[in-house]
């Protein structure tokens, strides 16, 4: 039948019989010399070499060590074949009972929990709150107490006792502006009168926002001590700012009155006297109008880069330096910082600020008045005491400051009629007319003083110079001369006498 066949299946045919054949036949004898390698592992990947020391078993079991064994690398070539430091690893004896009560591995005596801990149990209902404020309120309330960081009762103990150590002045204000309302603590206490009524497997509690302001709404009196205990701590630093305004003007006016100034306008009336001289309306002044001041830079010299100005800071340091150090003399004029913020002080902004802080200091008055006649407020201590010597000391303060604006006021306007600004054409009443002429004036001079300054002292030292070296060219020798010498009367160069 395979005769009937195509040629080439009749080939495969054979080549499949004799390969049949071969496989039933038994293999050939090992050659002489050691029994053959063992065969391959399935896969063609020859079995990884023997550790050194031999196989090792534990008698008890251990903690693993998770390394990553190097019997064979990723080119399927053996550590042997390699040649690596691996080859010549010498065994090291270990001391097993040791090596066992160190890393031998522990009894667990943790009971694993079940995956389900639930089963058997009956699920807990989820808490439910009640919500009364309106939505932005509610959050505005919840932010505030997510920022605060403080439990509610340490606030209530801060406002009781007066305590801005944990509660700080800022939080406390922070808490008066968001104070519970009075409307909305209607609502709150009439849920909570419901929810008392409600069975307790379905009563609502109260929510965040709405606790924090019930808790707060329980301490007696809430608003009038919050505003009272913002107003204290406040104060001082409000009348500190009052005091340095006031100081702040009278040491100005103080400097522009002394005689510092007197001496360097009269070297400017000096020179611009000399100047105008023989101009009938300008010659011969007995004063002039302060504009001038921050004009004398503009009017220049013959010589370039010598001023009007430079030229009157430079005769002011010569005629007054003698009982002065250059080196550390300060320029005869304010500093143009001062002269700036003088020029913006107001008389009537500063009897404004201490009017508010009365009226403020006024209702304070009452509010500690309404506090501590409340009968059913059983925390009248420390707020009664606290508060009470506070206002006291805050009238005597703010009358006292009273005194002060008005003393400051009649010393400007003193200072107005001692500079002859307080007539003429334009007549001046405010601070910034009168501080704005001297502020131009300032920062150029203080920009030439220290120039001139130097100028002088460079000056001085060449004249000193000078001096000591006059000196060193006249030099009196002085000789002593002898009418009788002993040696040339021996000599018979001179006659007896």
């Amino acid at each position: 039948m395979r005769k009937s066949e195509p040629p080439h299946i009749l080939e495969l045919c054979k080549k499949f019989e004799n390969k049949v054949i071969n496989a039933k036949s038994p293999p050939p004898p090992p050659p002489p010399g050691g029994p053959p390698p063992p065969p391959p592992p399935p896969g063609g990947a020859p079995p990884p070499p023997p550790s050194p020391g031999g196989a090792v078993t534990p008698f008890k079991p251990m903690k693993p060590l998770y390394w990553i064994r190097l019997n064979q690398s990723h080119s399927n070539q053996t550590i042997e074949q390699k040649k690596t430091l691996w080859e010549n690893v010498e065994v090291v004896k270990l001391d097993e009972v040791d090596l066992v009560n160190l890393f031998a591995k522990t009894s667990s005596t943790k009971q694993k929990k079940p995956l389900n801990t639930t089963i058997g149990q009956k699920k807990k209902k989820k808490e439910k709150f009640g919500k009364v404020l309106d939505l932005k309120r509610s959050q505005a309330v919840g932010i505030f107490i997510s920022s605060l960081h403080i439990d509610v009762d340490d606030i209530q103990n801060a406002i009781l006792t007066l305590d801005t150590s944990i509660v700080d002045v800022e939080i406390m204000e922070a808490i008066w502006e968001i104070r519970p309302q009075l409307g909305e603590m209607e609502k709150i206490e009439h849920f909570v009168g419901t929810q008392k009524k409600v069975d307790e497997d379905q009563r609502l509690s109260l929510d965040r926002p709405e606790e924090f302001l019930y808790k707060l709404w329980q301490i007696p009196d809430l608003s009038h001590r919050l505003f009272c205990i913002t107003f204290m701590s406040r104060f001082d630093q409000d009348v500190s700012h009052v005091t340095q305004t006031i100081a702040l003007i009278n040491d100005v006016c103080k400097t522009l009155r002394g005689d510092v100034v007197k001496k360097l306008l009269s070297i400017i009336l000096s020179v611009g006297n000399y100047l105008n001289g023989g101009n009938v309306s300008r010659g011969q002044a007995r004063g002039f109008d302060l504009e001038i001041l921050g004009k004398l830079k503009d009017v220049k010299s013959n010589v370039g880069g010598v001023t009007l100005l430079s030229y009157i800071v430079s005769l002011y340091i010569r005629h007054f330096k003698q009982d002065n150090d250059l080196e550390t003399w300060k320029a005869p004029v304010p500093d143009t910082l001062s002269l700036m913020r003088a020029s913006q002080v107001k008389y009537e902004d500063i009897c404004g600020e201490i009017t508010k802080l009365k009226t403020k200091l006024n209702d304070c008055r009452l509010r500690v008045k309404k506090v501590v006649e409340n009968e059913d407020n059983k925390y009248v201590e420390p707020f009664r005491e606290k508060m009470t010597d506070f206002v006291d000391s805050a009238y005597a303060l703010i009358t006292n400051k009273e005194k002060e604006i008005s003393d400051s006021k009649i010393s400007f306007e003193s200072m107005l009629h001692y500079f002859n600004c307080g007539c003429g054409k334009s007549k001046i009443k405010q601070p910034k007319d009168f501080f704005d002429m001297w502020i131009p004036f300032s920062v150029y001079f203080s920009e030439v003083w220290p120039v001139q300054i130097r100028a002088e002292v460079k000056k001085q030292k060449s004249e000193a110079a000078t001096k000591v070296d006059e000196l060193r060219s006249v030099q009196v020798v002085r000789t002593r001369t002898r009418k009788r010498c002993l040696k040339k009367r021996l000599a018979g160069q001179l006659p007896d006498q």
